[in-house]
């Protein structure tokens, strides 16, 4: 007995406690076959993905004698672990390619609330990523449902920007380049077709095994929706008209958040932003070989005030071509 996901997804509510119990009492009348490892005591959770083969423990990495579990996926390793989503490596098995899951988290118990549930979430970030078809945007495969949570499957990935910019790896001036060029296409991109973003974290760039950025993360399209519970780290990515939930948040808003990733990739820190006054140190700190043009763009990408950065994408664009000439992009990535 379990609930379709398209049902769940067009009448979002608590499933009936009748229906949790009938639920419990089938998995409690069977044998149990959850993916375990008996040398550590890893057990497959709702917070993990029931849709893998398991061939080895996530946990300590021991190999298991024989595949554990029945899903469609072979589980190769997790690539990202953010606040509200994970993302993991694996093979689909029917069709024998490597692809990405991104699997919504259930919240922990006590957490704040997301104003949207993580289901709805999922099914719109699914539809956006399938409408925006774009060389800096994720392709997405299908969606899967397992222990009725939401997962996307989508092209294969090497991992998030979040990895570098945790480990304190700095990138090569061009390389920042390339990366503000193909995230801002895809972004101009998106705000043609009518779809915003306003939450660039680290964890919403896949990078591809070219190391290409793909844009993920389109399943939060308002504030409000994940504002409640975010932490430190992920609000210094954020516009201060973001943080503050103002209604007239633009594109700017994403500028400034490609600013402080580029900011961070550069100089292998977090800039620190104030909140009212003051201003952030000048890249040219931690990297003098950093040229003066690309500085001060930087400089303007990060600004407090919305009225001093970019007006948008185009323009964004149009002060990169006069710093480097647009890289070229691979229409079929």
């Amino acid at each position: 007995m379990s609930l379709s996901f398209t049902h769940r997804l067009a009448s979002p509510c608590d499933v009936p406690a009748s229906t949790r119990e009938a639920l419990k009492a089938q998995q409690a009348s069977g044998p149990d076959a959850t993916p375990r490892c008996e040398r550590c005591g890893w057990r497959t959770t709702l917070d993990h993905v029931p849709l893998f083969h398991y061939c080895f423990c996530p946990r300590c990495g021991q190999g298991f004698a024989a595949t554990q579990g029945e899903g469609r996926y072979r589980f190769e390793g997790v690539l990202s672990d953010g606040p509200d989503t994970r993302l993991f490596l694996a093979t689909d098995t029917r069709l024998d390619r490597a692809v990405s899951v991104l699997y919504y988290k259930p919240s922990e118990p006590g957490a704040p609330q997301l104003a949207v549930p993580p289901d709805l979430r999922a099914k719109h970030e699914a539809l956006t990523l399938a409408k925006l078809v774009h060389p800096g945007i994720a392709r997405i495969h299908l969606i899967e449902e397992a222990q009725c949570r939401p997962a996307l499957v989508v092209e294969s990935l090497l991992g998030t920007l979040a990895q570098p910019i945790a480990f304190g790896m700095t990138a090569h001036i061009q390389a920042a380049l390339t990366l503000l060029w193909r995230l801002a296409d895809a972004l101009r991109f998106a705000a043609e077709s009518g779809h915003c973003h306003h939450r660039l974290l680290p964890d919403h760039i896949g990078l591809t095994p070219d190391h290409q950025p793909k844009l993920l993360g389109f399943g939060h399209q308002r504030p409000a929706n994940f504002m409640p519970g975010l932490r430190p780290v992920e609000a210094a990515f954020l516009a201060p008209e973001i943080r503050v939930l103002h209604p007239d948040a633009d594109e700017r808003a994403d500028i400034f958040s490609l600013g402080i990733l580029a900011y961070a990739i550069l100089a292998g820190r977090y800039p620190v932003v104030p909140r009212r006054r003051g201003s952030v140190s000048p890249i040219t700190k931690f990297r003098p070989d950093v040229p003066p043009a690309f500085a001060a763009l930087l400089r303007s990408m990060i600004s407090h005030q919305a009225a001093d950065r970019p007006a948008g994408y185009a323009e964004l664009l149009q002060q990169l071509q006069a710093i480097s000439p647009a890289p070229l992009v691979n229409a079929a990535a």
